[in-house]
């Protein structure tokens, strides 16, 4: 109740100050384990995916954040578990798995930080790894227009016209090959995925 309300208020403010327009809804699976991948810009951009994704998204945010009690609360109603950044979090990969596993949608941005010139930056293998060991497809997004709203190192957004695009999903399949080697050719596919989809966006 309390997130499809905020969702709803999410979804109308980006209606009316970024004119947010979305493509590739019907690529969404409405049921069943999903990881979404997406470029990340902006400190807008889970909220602007969960706007105007169909499903309730899980995500992960820097652990930070969970040290301020109302925002703990608040930020874990909405569906965030925390992240250790700029290294390898075992524990929070675990809870994507877990998450997926049980059916839910969980939200992942493979750059790992908010890229700080607009473009994608390399994919790191979380993503990749947890389709493997979880068997579920993963969902590639791209957005456009965050960055030019609100970059790294600013406060406040400015209105700037947004568009999200969804991609059709993608599933990890062996192919005999090492995992590990597996492992970074499909974050390489995905990768490319998401730079299709911003080139595609008018």
């Amino acid at each position: 109740m309390f997130y499809n309300a905020i969702k709803a208020i999410a979804f109308f403010l980006l209606k009316v100050f970024f004119s947010v327009d979305v493509k590739g809804r019907n690529n969404i699976p409405r049921k069943g384990g999903l990881l979404v991948i997406s470029n990340h810009c902006s400190q807008m951009d889970p909220v602007i995916v969960g706007a105007v994704f169909p499903r309730k998204l899980y995500y992960m945010g820097k652990e930070e954040l969970f040290k301020i009690p109302f925002l703990r609360s608040l930020i874990m109603a909405l569906g965030a578990f925390p992240v250790k950044r700029g290294e390898g979090d075992v524990r929070a990969l675990s809870k994507v798995i877990e998450l997926v596993k049980k059916g839910e949608a969980v939200l992942v941005f493979p750059e790992g930080s908010r890229s700080e010139d607009g473009e994608v930056k390399d994919f790191m293998h979380g993503a990749s790894y947890v389709s493997l060991k979880a068997s579920v497809p993963v969902l590639p997004v791209a957005i456009k227009g965050s960055f030019e709203a609100m970059p790294k190192g600013k406060c406040f957004p400015k209105p700037t016209k947004i568009k999200v695009s969804f991609g059709k999903t993608l599933e990890f399949k062996v192919n005999g090959k090492k995992a590990k080697e597996e492992i970074k050719n499909f974050t390489s596919t995905l990768r490319e995925r998401v730079i299709e989809l911003l080139r595609g966006i008018e």
